[in-house]
C-alpha cells in the first residue's frame, strides 16, 4: 500500500489526520538529522498497527511531501 504524505515539523503534537486520500502528518521534531522522518515511520507503524520494519519512504525523504510504502 502507498500513502502520499504532508509532514509538519515542529508541531506541539504528533498526530495523524486523513485528508481525503492523503494524510497530514503532524510531528513534534525538527526535520534535523532525520529525526522527523524517524518520528513519522514510528506514528505510522502505530497508526496502521504494522512494524517498523514494513515501513520505507519511497520518495521524499527531504522534502514535506512523501511517498510512504507499507508492505
Amino acid at each position: 500500500m502507498k500513502l502520499t504524505i504532508k509532514i509538519k515539523t515542529g508541531q506541539k503534537s504528533s498526530e495523524i489526520i486523513k485528508d481525503g486520500e492523503d494524510y497530514i502528518v503532524k510531528v513534534k521534531s525538527q526535520p534535523h538529522e532525520n529525526k522527523a522522518n524517524e518520528e513519522l515511520i514510528k506514528l505510522i507503524s502505530k497508526f496502521f498497527k504494522t512494524p517498523i520494519s514494513n515501513i520505507k519512504i519511497k520518495s521524499g525523504t527531504k522534502s514535506k511531501r512523501k511517498i510512504i510504502e507499507i508492505i
